[in-house]
């Protein structure tokens, strides 16, 4: 009977095209055969990684889940991890992020992937997509079935398949990994550190964000008065990750001002601050040719804003609030984010019966994260 059911889900996998992508692994490794492998990619420059193997891999919910595996870490910059990466499938899941992880079951075969830095629960979810083994048949009790077919067997059975695990973990995990040297050390003990603050954006999915930027702005309803405006700003705030590519950001932008009318009046200068809440979304990753590796990331970011006059010493009496909504071209590389964007006021700013002044700005700004 057991037998059958094996029958069906390969059946099942086939015709639903979820066939595994075999991984070999570098000649150097020496796992145990019978275990599945977790296979870690990163890399001496990513600071991400550097988290996940002090922070999320150390963790003890974390450590006794890897127990039940066979558990590698290779440095993609090795000659060893560049022979790798070749020899990756597209149906591995790599796009050249780091860290990646894979989950392979006992035959190596690919049964899930992640790109990205996990924070320890979703993690310890990650690692159940392979459940603890079990019999294939009752007469071959050596074969192994990972948690993705057993899931399938539930669907054909219409029953829960239930295991046991012992979480126990006596000593902690050692990985086998390839450095950059491309030695290979079987006893490596990851050591847990404590988060520093730059560290711990990373972690939480938070970056706080200081950006200069140049001012180009106008106003606009009226032919006679500011038609041209330059200025700086500088804006500080703090930006969450999201879900599937958003992200979501608060802050402060003071803004200078100066200006002159066609008519001829003096140059004036205005100082305000806005405050802007926006959502960005990632529309393009953009990758380094030939390495692979994402070189940038191209993000469209809008949003509203309300804003009050600090000072102003135009010819008329100026309203002191103003809201209206903002969008940015964002081109980021690693902490620095390149932005040029729009942003356009709706109160008429000036007091006056014949004038009317709706701000209107271009502005050219580059930001320096921590956290991204």
């Amino acid at each position: 009977m057991r037998s059958i059911k094996v029958v069906v889900l390969l059946a099942f996998m086939a015709i639903s095209g979820n066939l595994f992508s075999q991984v070999v692994l570098p000649e150097g490794i020496k796992v145990e055969e019978g275990k599945p492998v977790m296979v870690m990619l990163t890399a001496s420059w990513c600071g991400p990684c550097k988290i996940a193997k002090e922070k999320v891999l150390t963790d003890k919910a974390v450590q006794q889940e890897l127990v039940r595996f066979e558990n590698v870490i290779i440095d993609i910059d090795s000659k060893e991890g560049k022979k790798f990466l070749s020899s990756l499938d597209k149906s591995a899941g790599f796009e050249g992020g780091i860290p990646f992880f894979m989950l392979l079951d006992a035959g190596h075969n690919v049964v899930v992937s992640e790109t990205g830095l996990l924070k320890v629960e979703r993690f310890v979810e990650f690692l159940k997509a392979v459940g603890p083994v079990e019999s294939a048949a009752d007469d071959s009790p050596g074969q192994l079935l990972p948690a993705r077919e057993n899931q399938v067997l539930q669907d054909v059975e219409g029953a829960q398949v239930s295991v046991t695990v012992d979480n126990a973990s006596v000593a902690p995990v050692v990985f086998k990994t390839i450095s950059r040297s491309s030695s290979v050390n079987d006893n490596t003990v990851l050591q847990k550190n404590k988060l520093d603050l730059y560290e711990a954006c990373v972690y939480y999915g938070w970056a706080a964000e200081f950006q200069p930027q140049v001012n180009f702005g106008w106003y606009s309803g009226n032919a006679s008065y500011d038609k041209a405006r330059t200025g700086y700003g500088l804006y500080v705030g703090a930006r969450k990750n999201g879900k599937k590519g958003w992200d979501y950001a608060a802050g402060f932008s003071f803004d200078s001002w100066g200006a002159k009318s066609s008519k001829g009046f003096e140059p004036s200068i205005e100082y305000s601050l806005r405050i802007p809440v926006e959502v960005e979304k990632l529309i393009k990753i953009v990758y380094s040719p030939g390495s692979g590796i994402p070189f940038a990331d191209i993000k469209l970011r809008g949003g509203v804003w309300g804003g009050v006059t600090l000072a102003n010493d135009t010819p008329f009496a100026a309203r002191r609030l103003d809201a209206g909504l903002q969008a940015a071209f964002v081109w980021q590389m690693g902490s620095f984010d390149l932005s040029i964007g729009y942003v356009r006021g709706f109160v008429d700013r000036i007091s006056s019966e014949d004038v009317k002044a709706f701000s209107n700005a271009v502005t050219a700004g580059i930001s320096l994260n921590l956290g991204d």
